[in-house]
C-alpha cells in the first residue's frame, strides 16, 4: 500500500494457522497468489503468506493446546469446511479471509489466514489490552478517564479516543511490545494505528488470549473488555453478528472498515468477535478489501460469515 487516508476507520455517530495444537479439527488454507494480496510500505511488513511457516502450517495459540477434544469435534469435516470457504471466497473475488475457532470443542478453519490487511478499528480491541497490559505491570486500573476512552472507541468506535488510547500506549513502539505478550506473530503496528496490518489468524490468538482465564488480562480487564464489545452500538454490529442464533447467549463484536487512496477508494472491511452459546464459543476473524462500497463489504463479510458458521454447524450433524 502506498499512500492511505489516516483516521477515517468505522466511525459511529459519537471504530488460523491461528489456533494450532489442537490435536483434531484443524484445517487451513492460504490465500491464493494470484489474488491481490494486501501489502504494506510499512517497515517490517510481511507478505500475504508469511514466511515464518509453510502455506497452512499452523503456528501455535495461546491456550489453543488445552482445548478439549471432543466427539463432535472429530465429526467435524474442516477439510471439506475450508475448501468450501475457499470456494466461496473466490468466487467473490479473492480478497477476504476468515479464521473461525471454537473454544469449546477445539475446531479451527482458517481460510487465507496469513492473508494481511489492514485493520482499521479493529486494532482498536489491541490498543486497549495493551493499556490494560502496562497497567497491571504497574500496579494499577485504568483510570476513569482511560475507561471512558476505552468504551468509546469499542461501543462508538470514536476515533479521538482511539488516538489518545494508543498516545498512552507509546504508539507503535508500545502496541508492538504488548502484542509479543498477547501472541500476535502476524501484525505489524502503524503509527496511523488504523493502518496496521493483521491476519485473521492474528485476531483469533488476539481474542482467544484476551477471553482466556489463564491469559495475561485479568478478570476485571476481561470483564471491561467483554461488556464493552456486548455494548457496540446498532450500525457496527454486522460480520460476527451473523453467526448469532437465537442460541446465543453472548455476542462480542468489534468492526472497522476504511477506504484506501490507493485503491481507487476501495474499502477494507473487517469483523472480529465471539459468539457464545451452550455448547461452542466461537472466535471469529472475517477480513477483506477491494470492496466497491463499505455496504459491499459489509455483505461480503456477512456472507462469509453466514456461510462458513452454517458449514461448521452443518459438518457437525
Amino acid at each position: 500500500m502506498q499512500s492511505r487516508k489516516p483516521l477515517f476507520f468505522a466511525v459511529g455517530t459519537a471504530s488460523l494457522a491461528a489456533v494450532a495444537a489442537l490435536g483434531v479439527g484443524v484445517a487451513t488454507a492460504d490465500k491464493p497468489s494470484s489474488a491481490a494480496a494486501v501489502s504494506s510500505s510499512t517497515p517490517g511488513s510481511t507478505s500475504a503468506t508469511s514466511p515464518s511457516s509453510a502455506p497452512g502450517t499452523p503456528s501455535t495459540s495461546p491456550s489453543a493446546a488445552t482445548a478439549p477434544a471432543t466427539a463432535e469435534d472429530a465429526a467435524v469435516d474442516t477439510a471439506a469446511v475450508v475448501a468450501a470457504l475457499q470456494a466461496y471466497i473466490d468466487a467473490r473475488g479473492g480478497d477476504a479471509a476468515i479464521a473461525v475457532y471454537d473454544r469449546t470443542t477445539g475446531t479451527s478453519v482458517s481460510v487465507n489466514g496469513s492473508a494481511e490487511f489492514p485493520t482499521a478499528s479493529i486494532v482498536k480491541v489491541d490498543v486497549i489490552a495493551a493499556l490494560m497490559l502496562q497497567r497491571q505491570a504497574d500496579g494499577e486500573s485504568l483510570s476513569s478517564q482511560e475507561k471512558a476512552w476505552a468504551e468509546a472507541a469499542i461501543t462508538a468506535s470514536d476515533n479521538d479516543a482511539a488516538t489518545a488510547l494508543f498516545r498512552a500506549i507509546g504508539g507503535r513502539t508500545g502496541l508492538t511490545a504488548a502484542n509479543r505478550t498477547l501472541g500476535l506473530t502476524e501484525t505489524t503496528v502503524s503509527s496511523s494505528w488504523g493502518m496496521t496490518t493483521t491476519t485473521v489468524d492474528d485476531q483469533v490468538r488476539l481474542l482467544t488470549t484476551v477471553s482466556d482465564t489463564a491469559g495475561p488480562l485479568s478478570s476485571a480487564n476481561r470483564t471491561l473488555l467483554r461488556g464493552w464489545m456486548a455494548g457496540v452500538i446498532d450500525e457496527q454490529r454486522f460480520g460476527v453478528t451473523a453467526a448469532a442464533t437465537a442460541d446465543a447467549s453472548a455476542v462480542y463484536v468489534k468492526v472497522g472498515w476504511v477506504d484506501l487512496d490507493d485503491e481507487g477508494g476501495l474499502y477494507a472491511t473487517n469483523s472480529i468477535g465471539r459468539v457464545v452459546e451452550d455448547d461452542h464459543d466461537w472466535v471469529i476473524a472475517v477480513l477483506s478489501d477491494h470492496n466497491q462500497s463499505l455496504g459491499s463489504g459489509k455483505t461480503l463479510i456477512n456472507g462469509i460469515v453466514t456461510k462458513a458458521m452454517g458449514l461448521l454447524r452443518s459438518s457437525a450433524g
